[in-house]
């Protein structure tokens, strides 16, 4: 949705309001309220005068809502969301259903002029794709997420702030992202913290994926490592360091990955990591360790592999012949039975105990979880190729996109967003996306002219005064102060002093 910001913006506005309020502006839902405002702000419900708000007043959807050039509110919205409105905002609430909240939901919020920051509300968390907020430039899709976003006509570079704002999220090392979800699932970090599983979602050290029945995921990392995952499948990013492409013969000590497979089907295809140092690749999966050499290969642990314990694993070093397994090819048994591995592409090891088996193209094996024996199969069990997910080696991922930055002295005129906690997802309406974790900045250009991830994030974000929505007090007169010395380098003319509260 393309929304002009020249001189018709009223006109325009006005229309889009209509679009959104026919047939309810006699039955509008109130929806939010009013925290606290400083200097004016206004709100218009469709075809009715526009009104001044204050502390504790109602807002519904359809509101348009516009903080004047020396003014600022916060909003509480039914399900808990916040947003401050910085001044010269113009916001519109155009969809809202708070009627169930277990239901699923659409929220369209509209960022017409100016910024805001906002934290997200229990839908958002519930239901993270069920959010908008629609820009001039871009759609911004919420993970989640305490955001900023800044819609900058050449205006927000030369912002001159005497405080300095509030303290950056901590950025983390993104190790991969989540390309591809059929269905649901969530991702627990190493603090136990749970977030859904969905496109663009950044991975990090300890994170786990489970994927509910019926659903399947892609993960794309760095080192170009792509791993499918099938229904009911739970995934650990145990360890994992890629210093770049760039340096991968300069800093190659560092390089390493290791996954595990706590249940579930899985297929994986090699990236940098595995070609250049596959000594440093592995994959745990029950009472074996998976080696590999520039490989693709499948494996697959539900039952009694699921249920053993991957840190215990069984001695081989018995005295009998077979006590590494038989050499005999049999039918595979049933799912559940242990632990399967195939081999579509390179060569894997696997490691049980003091039994080391090499499995290469186009074979297959069984691995017993009780006794630790590995026996080869005369085929790969059909079970093994089910699901939703493809081959990951006919993934082609934007590698760029989906890890690469640009410099912030390339951006200009258009959409700024910095991201506290969660995620954001910005995309044109030509298809151009970028998804951005905790730590990071986008742009989005004017005119649909592309999304990027900054390398570094805008003073005029990290030095913002105005108060984020969650930690403000209004009986703090500090706040006020501050707002209005900072108002004395940004604006000309004396502070404004009229004040609703």
């Amino acid at each position: 949705m393309q929304i002009s910001t020249k001189p018709g913006l009223r006109h325009c506005i006005a229309g889009l309001l209509l679009a959104f309020g026919a047939g309810a502006a006699g039955a509008a839902q109130p929806v939010a309220r009013m925290l606290m405002t400083e200097g004016v702000v206004t709100a218009q419900s469709p075809s009715e005068p526009v009104r001044v708000v204050g502390k504790a007043s109602v807002l519904q959807e359809g509101d348009l809502l516009t903080t004047g050039e020396r003014s600022f509110g916060v909003i509480e919205f039914g399900d808990g969301a916040r947003l401050t409105l910085r001044p010269n905002t113009t916001f519109a609430i155009g969809h809202y259903n708070l009627t169930d909240l277990h239901e699923e939901q659409n929220i369209v919020l509209q960022l017409f002029k100016g910024g805001l920051r906002a934290i997200t509300g229990a839908i958002g968390k519930r239901d993270p794709g069920s959010v908008r907020i629609v820009t001039p430039t871009s759609t911004i899709g919420i993970r989640g997420t305490s955001f900023d976003a800044r819609l900058c006509q050449g205006d927000c570079q030369g912002e001159k702030f005497k405080t300095g704002g509030q303290p950056p999220a901590l950025p983390r090392d993104v190790l991969a992202r989540v390309q591809t979800v059929w269905g649901a699932g969530v991702i627990t970090g190493r603090d136990s913290t749970q977030r859904p599983l969905a496109e663009g979602v950044a991975l990090y050290s300890g994170d786990q994926v489970q994927t509910q029945p019926k659903s399947a995921t892609t993960l794309v990392f760095m080192d170009q490592t792509r791993v499918t995952l099938n229904a009911q499948t739970r995934f650990e990013i145990s360890s994992y360091h890629y210093a770049g492409a760039e340096q991968a013969f300069k800093n190659t000590e560092r390089d390493d990955a290791l996954f595990r497979l706590w249940s579930g089907g899985m297929r994986l295809a090699t990236g940098l990591i595995g070609k250049l140092h596959p000594e440093s690749y592995k994959v745990r999966v029950s009472t074996s360790t998976i080696g590999i050499r520039g490989t693709g290969f499948d494996l697959h642990c539900t039952g009694t592999c699921a249920d053993t314990n991957p840190d215990a694993v069984p001695s081989s070093a018995a005295a009998a012949d077979d006590a590494c397994g038989s050499s005999r090819a049999i039918e595979p048994p049933a799912a559940g039975a242990g632990l399967f591995a195939s081999t579509w592409d390179g060569v894997i090891t696997l490691h049980t105990g003091l039994c080391a088996t090499t499995l290469s193209k186009g074979n297959a094996a069984f691995i017993n979880p009780a006794t630790g024996q590995t026996t080869p199969l005369t085929h790969a069990p059909a079970f093994m190729d089910e699901g939703l997910a493809q081959r990951p080696d006919a993934l082609q991922p934007d590698y760029s996109n989906l890890f690469g930055s640009v410099p912030l002295q390339s951006a200009g005129y258009g959409l700024y967003t910095y991201v506290r906690e969660g995620g954001l997802h910005i995309a044109q309406p030509g298809g151009a996306a970028v998804d951005l974790s905790p730590g990071q900045a986008g742009f989005a250009q004017d005119q649909g002219g592309g999304v990027s991830r900054l390398g570094e994030v805008p003073d005029f974000i990290l030095n913002d005064p105005y108060p984020l929505p969650d930690a403000f007090d209004e009986r703090a007169q500090s706040v006020i102060d501050l707002v209005r010395e900072n108002l004395v380098g940004s604006y000309t003319g004396a502070p404004g002093r009229c004040s609703i509260r």
